[in-house]
């Protein structure tokens, strides 16, 4: 029976070492599944982190493309009042030329300048013998209305 136990045991230590060698793997299997979980959680620790990262620049940016799209609104704001106020400007100016042209000059520039013209007319008249007929009775029509309108500013100019 020795014997037999010896050939037992042989047997015993080859199947108690196949046992040490089966758990030896499933401890190095066992550890590199925990390995491979601890990687796994940081790993997707990290991830987290960037996406907050991610998440949190979006809010930044939105917050100064908010602030951009206010500044916009206000540039046309005030971009649309100065159109308007450009606008008031250009009118002014134009009524102001236009008083201006149309300004009636004082009397006693008119009455100077209506006689300047009686005496040159009456001159042409009596020194140019050249003129003919028309040319001389279209002189004295405008000779007469310029007399007229002289006769009327007259009173006006003694105020």
């Amino acid at each position: 029976m020795s014997n037999s136990d010896a050939e037992v045991d042989p047997e015993g230590d080859e199947v108690k070492e196949r046992l040490q060698t089966m758990e030896v793997k499933m401890r190095k299997l066992a550890d590199q599944r925990r390995s491979h979980n601890e990687s796994a959680r940081a790993h997707a620790d990290q991830r987290d982190a960037v996406q907050n990262q991610y998440s949190e620049l979006r809010e930044e940016i939105k917050e100064i493309l908010d602030s951009q799209k206010e500044v916009r609104n206000k540039a046309k704001i005030h971009q649309a009042r100065r159109d308007a106020i450009q606008e008031q400007l250009r009118n002014l100016f134009s009524r102001s030329k236009s008083s201006k042209s149309g300004r009636e000059k004082s009397v006693i520039l008119q009455l100077s300048e209506k006689s300047a013209q009686v005496e040159k007319i009456e001159e042409r008249l009596v020194i140019d013998g050249t003129l003919t007929i028309e040319v001389e009775n279209r002189l004295h029509k405008k000779l007469k209305l310029l007399k007229s309108e002289i006769k009327q500013l007259e009173p006006l100019v003694q105020e």
